[in-house]
């Protein structure tokens, strides 16, 4: 039995195997813990395991897979622990990037949030539940990817991933692509706003609200998960 879903055209490069391995994992076709055999997903994208154990290893960084010594590749398990530790370093880091580039935003800065947040709200009203994770990631980015700190984008990045595979879990839970339509024009307001102290209290505002809606949504998903 293939892991992987038939695919369409072979897979020639490890950005197009690690894009269908990224896939798969976030639409739910390989579930959250499920073991990576290699042999069998190189046999499905009819390619050699070099470029696909290229690409197991972005994903690695990524936070969708994890290597367990000895024991192979995984894909990420979900738990409200890890799902709780990873916003509350989601809320250090936005903080501090947004400490970092106060005094330097400019004018394109704000204005590059406004097409992101645009852009989001495109995606949710076309109901592309994963252009619109993406576009929402795109959108908490910008300030990781202008505030100068090559490490700190670096350590967003990496979160990025988990971050992934919760909101895809929780569309799925709830149906619908993506946020409320209006959910970040309070945060894009005050990170072009005069008040610092403000936008930190809508960081962790926002962050929390968001923690607490995919808690739920994982409870749900681990009741069906568990059904007999």
């Amino acid at each position: 039995m293939s892991m992987i879903s038939p695919i369409a055209q072979r897979p020639t490069k490890r950005s197009e195997v690690g894009e269908r391995l990224r896939e798969a994992i976030l639409s739910g076709f390989l579930k959250p813990g499920v073991k990576l055999v290699e042999s069998q997903i190189a046999k499905d994208f009819g390619i050699s395991r070099a470029p696909l154990r290229e690409a197991i290893s972005a994903l690695v960084e990524e936070g969708l897979i994890i290597n367990e010594p000895f024991g192979g590749y995984y894909v990420q398990t979900l738990s409200e622990q890890s799902l709780r530790d990873l916003y509350g370093m989601r809320r250090v880091l936005e903080t501090f990037a947004f400490e970092t580039i106060w005094h330097k935003r400019t004018q394109m800065f704000c204005d590059d949030l406004l097409r992101r947040n645009d852009a989001l709200k495109t995606c949710i009203l076309s109901g592309d539940k994963a252009k619109a994770i993406k576009a929402e990631l795109s959108l908490h980015g910008a300030v990781f990817e202008r505030c100068g700190n090559a490490l700190l984008l670096n350590v967003w990045r990496g979160l990025s991933g988990q971050l992934q595979l919760y909101w895809s879990m929780h569309q799925e839970s709830h149906g619908r692509a993506g946020a409320k339509l209006d959910a970040h024009e309070e945060y894009v307001a005050l990170a072009c706003g005069d008040d610092f102290e403000l936008m930190r209290s809508e960081i962790s505002e926002h962050v929390q609200r968001g923690l607490e809606k995919v808690v739920s949504s994982l409870e749900t998903y681990t009741d069906s998960v568990n059904q007999p």
